[in-house]
């Protein structure tokens, strides 16, 4: 007798319905978990490629308004902005959205938590003092257990916002809290060498 391909495959699902002792309920469950799972990935994938984006697009600005352009020959120069509209251009092709559902409420907590963290880029990018302080107050906001003082402001608007926008926030305070400890330690140097400087800018003999 012939077994036909229908045959197989109902056969190969029996199998399957029997090697497998989880209820129908369960089995649901296990696929859902597993595609959750997926999802993220795809979700955190597709925001690094957006950061890659942001970081080659101003890595190409920053390239076009280097005033180290001005001492290469007009030509050379030319071709060098045409090659980076090229590759401006290239970029902008890639399109990369990844968004979060959110209430009014956390909408607007997330607008005021944008101002606040402009105000205090500001502050970061004209090197005032009291930034670092300002940095490690909002961090310790964002944390469960923070290991100094909290900026309470920051704190009841971050509250506010999705965990998937707390995520992203704490992340840009943390760049920002190594970017100040370089500076810091940039600095620190520069004095240092600054003392072992001669009148004449000889090293002074310290033997």
């Amino acid at each position: 007798m012939a077994i036909g391909e229908n045959d197989i495959v109902h056969e190969n699902n029996m199998e399957i319905s029997e090697e497998c002792s989880d209820s129908p309920n369960e089995r649901f469950i296990s696929v859902l978990d597993e595609v959750e799972l997926r999802v993220e990935g795809l979700r955190q994938q597709a925001l690094a490629v957006e950061k890659e984006k942001e970081s080659l697009l101003q890595t190409l600005h920053c390239l076009q308004q280097n005033p180290e352009l001005y001492k290469v020959t007009h030509d050379e120069r030319e071709e060098i902005n045409i090659t980076a509209e090229r590759l401006i251009c290239r970029c902008l092709t890639v399109d990369v959205s990844v968004t979060i559902p959110r209430t009014p409420a956390q909408e607007q907590a997330l607008q005021q938590c944008q101002q606040m963290i402009r105000e205090l880029e500001i502050q970061v990018r004209e090197k005032c003092k009291r930034s670092t302080e300002i940095v490690q107050t909002y961090m310790n906001a964002c944390l469960s257990e923070p290991k100094g003082p909290v900026d309470q402001k920051f704190q009841s608007v971050v509250i506010g916002c999705t965990v998937d926008d707390q995520k992203q926030v704490r992340k840009k305070l943390c760049e920002w809290s190594r970017v100040l400890a370089t500076m810091k330690s940039e600095e620190s140097n520069n004095v240092e060498g600054a003392h072992n400087l001669g009148v004449n800018g000889e090293v002074y003999n310290t033997d």
